[in-house]
């Protein structure tokens, strides 16, 4: 009876350990892939998943924020912070831009449904709030978390002021959303109130982002310097918008711009790019292949060929170029505009127009003079003038 009673109890124990085991190996994470379970750990972890956040932002129509020009023709297209096709300056004759050029003229037909121009991007928004779900788990101390929680939440404030100036109210979303959320079916958010949470996202940046992260100037992520060049840039559009077109506390809004445009300018690592040659500096700049530890650069992309390219400069190489609404904003060297200045020589001809005239306007619009120094389609038989940077 006893051995009956002890196999019984092993047979037992047995059956518990089977089990644990099994329990055990049906609750194994997989290891042939990564899990949203296992992933947040490490700062690489972080750094990682943020470089996801930078290649949607490389997709300008979707994140145009930080000119994202993605590999072909629908670069330089969707933001309104560095949209000059919407102004007077150029005239590209390329088929793709009669879109900006109606929109100008006023012929643009305005659409019955939404129009794709500067309202996607969704998924940039909803990649931003996973992470801002799942740092905070991450074995790491709480100034390293912030680092990447400030990169994302700056991505999100830009994002989001880009489509507050063009359609005001916006769908605010601070949370990654499944098929059955409210929010989906949820009126869109007052532009104030919106742009209340932007401001606290560039605010949080602004503190929390390094000023650097020690890659010595090269191409990476953004910093604290960029944050406040943002910052700037939003706040002085909402500030003159409510201004001149209504709103709350215009002058909280411009004052927050300057106390931003104030802080670089004082403690920035910045300063202009010399080699001591003013004459073609302003040209030299816009032609460095590698800004790697340029004074002059916040933030910087590189291109290769066979990488990663653009199609910017086959827009006016062939296509058009500057306007002579372009050429006359350039100040004369008292500083005056040439409606003013004494100085200005007319147009009678094109070499007058360079005369005692702000020297970049040399070193972008081609003088006679220089064709040989810019080696400039010498012998193609192309029009002139033509634009040099």
């Amino acid at each position: 009876m006893k051995k009956i009673l002890l196999k019984l109890g092993l047979g037992c124990l047995m059956a518990v350990a089977v089990s644990a085991c099994n329990d055990d190996f049906l609750e194994r994470y997989p290891l042939d892939r990564i899990t949203n379970a296992t992933f947040w750990n490490t700062e690489n972890d972080l750094a990682v998943y943020n470089n996801s956040i930078y290649d949607l932002v490389r997709v300008e129509p979707n994140v145009p924020i930080l000119q994202g020009h993605n590999n072909g023709f629908d670069s330089h297209f969707g933001s309104i912070w560095n949209q000059d096709e919407l102004s007077d300056n150029m005239a590209p004759l390329e088929p793709r831009h009669l879109f900006f050029q109606q929109i100008r003229s006023g012929k643009y037909t305005v659409p019955s449904n939404p129009d794709w121009f500067g309202y996607r991007g969704w998924d940039f928004v909803r990649a931003i709030n996973v992470g801002l779900e799942n740092y905070g788990r991450a074995n790491v101390t709480q100034a390293v978390k912030d680092k990447y929680i400030a990169e994302a939440r700056l991505f999100r404030g830009w994002f989001y002021a880009d489509k507050v100036a063009k359609y005001g109210d916006v769908p605010w979303v601070e949370r990654s959303l499944n098929i059955d959320s409210e929010e989906l079916y949820a009126e869109r958010t007052p532009r104030e109130e919106a742009m209340k949470k932007i401001l606290e996202d560039l605010n949080f940046a602004t503190e929390k982002l390094p000023a650097s992260w020690g890659d010595g100037g090269a191409p990476g992520r953004v910093t604290r310097w960029v944050a406040l060049l943002a910052k700037a840039r939003i706040c002085l559009f909402e500030g003159t918008y409510r201004k001149y077109h209504g709103g709350t506390d215009p002058n909280m809004w411009i004052q927050e711009a300057a106390k931003a445009s104030q802080e670089i300018m004082d403690k920035g690592p910045y300063r202009l790019y010399s080699t001591g040659h003013p004459e073609t500096d302003y040209n030299a700049y816009h032609r460095i292949l590698d800004l790697t530890g340029n004074p002059e650069v916040m933030y910087w992309r590189k291109y290769k060929v066979g990488v990663y390219t653009n199609h910017i400069q086959s827009y006016f190489s062939y296509t058009g170029g500057a306007t002579k609404s372009l050429v006359e904003d350039y100040l004369c060297t008292d500083g005056l505009p040439i409606s003013l200045s004494p100085l200005y020589k007319g147009d009678a001809k094109i070499e007058d127009v360079f005369e005692n005239r702000d020297p970049r306007l040399r070193q972008t619009i081609l003088h006679p003079a220089d064709a040989a120094f810019y080696n400039y389609h010498l012998g193609d038989g192309l029009p002139y003038p033509g634009s040099t940077a």
